[in-house]
């Protein structure tokens, strides 16, 4: 099979078909950013009219693994793009259906150390597809299994093409709190799988960087431990990665994608504070510690809403977003095997903790 590369010179290529509808079909599906979706049908356009420049180069896979990832569906109109560089990284791959329905999806570990992504994401997509409340909001698996290049894969149905919602509403209340609902369960704050969690990953990335960072996140892991560490506390099922890149909005219904960050036992307050705080960091938006309050004070009217005015959350709130911004920093660093200081949400959230005694409340919340 043989496609065409747009954006060639970026670290995530997206292999689209020779056939010109075909090919616009597939910057429709990936490629969120409008600008970048306008220069890439615009790269199409002069291919077609200057065909000797060769403006796109072709790329030829032989014996590609349709089947063994679709089933007996046409491999036309298949396109392929690069997830994002580094040790995660997953070939993403979408399957129009030809008679103008949703598709098929299907990603592959690029890398050894992705194919525990990949298995996790499938075994989520196994569980709660069991639950009909949740199933019509996220993908049904289709297939999986593993390729002869030894690397997993899974395909999946594509959802539905609807818009990205960049506020947070009440379709993301109402399904956030689907998810937290069959697991809330309460108990200590440092001896539940959230904490555990964080607090081995902590200490497994500390070699990885620098004395003053080292530092920082162990008074940061100390102070968690101090606030909440005794105090009473739901957990829940998270999503993970709960961005309006990952959400598509139709009729006022929200669909879910991209589960690989799952967790059974988490932070009640992450994926609300992921939805607010991650788009602004990747985006470079100046996130200073005078913003938090008004953010913290959003997310105790949504914990009261999700868990109760009597759960506790609510008052730990300031604890939950310290613990939100080392759990994020300490996964980056653990994917990747070191510290990148260039890299915006990395260095923004490594500032937000420095500055946390602008921010954090005084205030500890007692055991019950």
């Amino acid at each position: 099979m043989t496609w065409k590369a747009l954006y060639a010179n970026r670290q995530q290529p997206l292999l689209v078909p020779c056939d010109l509808p075909q090919a616009r079909r597939a910057i429709a599906f990936f490629v969120r950013n409008p600008l970048l979706r306008l220069w890439g049908n615009l790269l199409l356009t002069l291919d077609r009219w200057l065909p000797r420049a060769q403006l796109l180069p072709k790329v030829r896979i032989d014996r590609f693994p349709h089947q063994a990832m679709f089933g007996g569906s046409s491999a036309d109109g298949t396109s392929l793009f690069c997830g994002i560089p580094g040790p995660l990284q997953k070939l993403i791959l979408y399957c129009p259906e030809s008679r103008g329905g949703p598709g098929a999806v299907a990603k592959i570990a690029l890398q050894k150390s992705a194919d525990k992504a990949i298995a996790h994401e499938t075994y989520w997509l196994l569980k709660l597809n069991r639950s009909p409340s949740i199933s019509r909001c996220m993908p049904r698996l289709l297939m999986q299994g593993t390729l002869g290049s030894n690397r997993h894969y899974f395909s999946m149905l594509s959802l539905p093409q609807g818009f990205s919602p960049k506020l947070f509403g009440k379709p993301h209340d109402e399904f956030l709190h689907l998810l937290a609902r069959p697991n809330p369960e309460a108990g200590s704050w440092n001896q539940s799988q959230a904490y555990v969690r964080l607090y081995q990953r902590t200490h497994a990335t500390l070699p990885l960087v620098e004395e003053k960072l080292r530092l920082l996140w162990l008074d940061s892991l100390a102070e968690i431990d101090s606030l909440i560490g005794r105090a009473v506390l739901p957990t829940c099922i998270i999503h993970g990665d709960f961005a309006p890149w990952n959400l598509r909005q139709i009729d006022g219904e929200l669909f879910l994608f991209d589960w690989e960050f799952t967790e059974e036992v988490g932070n009640p307050l992450l994926d609300f504070l992921h939805f607010h705080l991650i788009p602004l960091a990747l985006q470079r938006w100046p996130l200073r510690a005078t913003a938090m309050p008004t953010l913290l004070g959003k997310a105790a009217l949504y914990a009261d809403r999700q868990f109760g005015s009597d759960s506790g959350v609510a008052a730990a709130g300031g604890a939950m977003l310290l613990h939100y911004l080392l759990d994020t920093l300490t996964f980056y660093v653990a994917a990747s095997g070191h510290m990148d200081y260039t890299h915006p949400v990395l260095r923004t959230y490594s500032r937000l903790l420095e500055q946390r005694k602008q921010w954090l409340p005084n205030l500890t919340v007692q055991p019950r």
